[in-house]
């Protein structure tokens, strides 16, 4: 079921270009506006944390933006901006700052910490696939959006509260900013993101936990063998 369209200057009630092409377009208008906001906020910075803050306050605008919108021109404009800036950010937490910030501590708490927001940025992928395939007038397209931002926002307030403080106790975010600024390049070149998943690191703790197990799993059916003798 569609939505009804507005009839434009043309006559035909229909608005053109798909998802797919307003991401394309809001990959451009990322790539015109990289680096401007964050040196508008934090002149000069290299700093890893300042760089992901200054995403955050960007989208969280792009989200205000539409909300106050009453075009729908200037929504598709400002949806498609949010998803291809929503795409490079999510890659570049989810190839360099995650890693970092998973290896301080193998701790269960922290680790399922850095599962949860993985699982976050999981979900609003799906959202953001979702919303590619559709056309923008198709039924609960806005909706769906709405959805998104605010399911970001709720991400958002929890990594700057949670999550992204330990990477400013303990990690060289100078360095790291350097590595988001050639990633992000790469990005917008139209490099694909790397896929995700669990650190290296907390790999062979799964292995051990999964060895202890199966260690105590052999131990009781021994003992229930001897017991039956």
């Amino acid at each position: 079921m569609k939505r009804n369209s507005p009839t434009g200057k043309g006559g035909n009630g229909k608005r053109g270009g798909s998802s797919k092409d307003m991401i394309t377009k809001g990959l451009e208008a990322v790539a015109e506006t990289v680096g401007r906001f964050t040196a508008k906020t934090f002149p000069g910075t290299t700093n890893a944390v300042d760089m992901l803050k200054a995403d955050h306050a960007q989208v969280k605008q792009l989200f205000d933006d539409f909300e106050a919108a009453d075009d729908d021109q200037a929504k598709e404009r400002l949806i498609g901006t949010a998803l291809a800036e929503l795409t490079i950010h999510a890659a570049l937490e989810e190839e360099i700052i995650y890693p970092a910030i998973r290896a301080l501590d193998d701790g269960e708490e922290h680790e399922e910490k850095m599962d949860e927001a993985l699982e976050e940025h999981h979900a609003a992928k799906l959202l953001i696939a979702e919303l590619a395939s559709m056309t923008s007038d198709e039924e609960r397209y806005y909706a769906k959006f709405k959805v998104l931002a605010e399911s970001v926002r709720h991400h958002i307030e929890e990594e700057e509260n949670e999550v992204l403080p330990k990477a400013e106790e303990s990690l060289d975010l100078e360095e790291l900013g350097g590595r988001i600024v050639s990633r992000k390049a790469e990005l917008l070149k139209g490099e694909q993101p790397r896929s995700s998943g669990r650190s290296r690191r907390s790999r062979p703790r799964n292995s051990q936990t999964r060895s202890r197990r199966g260690s105590q799993a052999a131990k009781r059916s021994s003992h229930a063998t001897g017991s039956r003798r």
